[in-house]
């Protein structure tokens, strides 16, 4: 009768032979992922020892062989490892790669990381990513299905998968967000509730249309003061979140091209009396305003979370009129006002954007008063003569 083959990545029996030095021998036939079962062999000074070491090397041979090999069995843990591995060689931006390893580290292994590859059916990933949508937002549920389905793009390349099942979840369509952009005179009004740090990080995003970790990300070395009439700004980096969720300072904006902009008046004087007479938190003097320095430091001097400003913005604005008004409002505030009295194209520009249609789309208050038509629609007003 012939032998069954052993299943790839296993061992047989381990035997045990006593070499003429004293020292013990264990071996096992083992079959390789390449399909070849070959005797394996370690050494030991005991019985015992030689046995680990047998052991170990097969754990270790095991993995180094299961990096190249997937099956239906295998667990979303083992494909997420080799997908993981291919990700980082596709030149993915930065911020993507530690966002794609953050959701996968806290969603995705915890949620469904034991679950083998064939029961991953569409069902099953379908209630996962409306678990996910549910308790952490459709933006995050998205997020979680990109990287679940390039990890199923890998298990049907090694044929541990007939398809992809992901291509046929379907998550509900985000909900359009209506731009929400501050009149002229709310601004203004909401600029005058504002009181310390909150008050000019809100003067520099009127004054450039950045984004709020644009505006902390920005240290005195981004400043050009040597024309005090044009000071000019240079937009090169901003906050974002490494794979552990800790925010750092990434040296190109969002959409990678820096920019730089002529601060008006109100904004480079703002700048010039924070640097010349204010002391944060973390100094004695105001000798603080390094070249180096953020501009709106933490307590301890370092960056400036993100989530801490948000919180103080909210504190200040709690039961007025500008109460659910965010620091994100503020950037489509100034498209919408650049667009009004000057036109898209500048709005586009000033924002950073590759073109005007994310401008328009996104950014741009749409007017609700319909245009002026009573001249025409007056007609209806004439009496026809019986």
């Amino acid at each position: 009768m012939v032998r069954a083959p052993l299943p790839l990545g296993t061992h047989g029996n381990i035997t045990y032979y006593e070499q003429a030095n004293g020292h013990w021998q264990a071996r096992a036939r083992y079959r390789d992922y390449d399909g070849v079962t070959r005797t394996v062999k370690r050494n030991g000074h005991t019985k015992n020892a030689a046995m680990l070491n047998l052991k170990t090397h097969l754990a270790e041979r095991r993995h180094a062989s299961a990096t190249a090999h997937l099956s239906p069995n295998s667990t979303l843990k083992d494909l997420a490892e080799i997908w993981w591995e291919e990700f980082q060689t596709k030149g993915k931006a930065t911020s993507t790669q530690h966002r794609y390893r953050y959701d996968l580290d806290r969603l995705i292994l915890p949620g469904i990381g034991q679950l083998k590859i064939r029961e991953c059916t569409v069902g099953t990933l379908t209630s996962f990513l409306k678990a996910v949508s549910r308790n952490n937002g459709q933006q995050t549920a998205r997020v979680v299905k990109n990287i679940l389905k390039g990890m199923f793009d890998v298990a049907t390349a090694y044929d541990a998968a007939p398809r992809n099942p992901v291509k046929d979840v379907t998550l509900a369509p985000p909900k359009k967000k209506e731009t929400k952009a501050l009149d002229y005179m709310d601004a203004l009004k909401l600029k005058g509730l504002l009181t310390g740090e909150v008050r000019e990080v809100l003067e520099i995003m009127l004054g450039t249309g950045c984004r709020v970790s644009e505006v902390l990300a920005l240290r005195w070395r981004d400043f050009d003061f040597s024309a005090p009439s044009k000071v000019r700004v240079s937009i090169n980096g901003t906050l974002t979140r490494d794979e552990n969720g800790h925010y750092y300072r990434q040296d190109h904006p969002k959409n990678k091209r820096a920019r730089a902009a002529i601060l008006p008046p109100f904004v480079a004087q703002m700048l010039i009396r924070r640097r010349d007479t204010e002391i944060p938190a973390h100094a004695r003097t105001t000798a603080w305003a390094e070249p180096d320095m953020f501009v709106f430091p933490s307590t301890a001097g370092t960056l400036q979370d993100p989530n801490n400003f948000r919180r103080k913005w909210r504190e200040q604005v709690k039961g007025t009129d500008y109460e659910g008004v965010t620091p994100h409002n503020i950037r489509s505030t100034v498209a919408t006002f650049l667009n009004e009295n000057a036109d898209l194209t500048t709005a586009s520009l000033q924002l950073g954007h590759s073109g005007t249609e994310i401008t328009a789309r996104h950014y741009v208050r749409r007017e609700e008063l319909a245009p002026d038509s009573t001249a025409i629609l007056e007609l209806y007003g004439r009496e026809v003569q019986s």
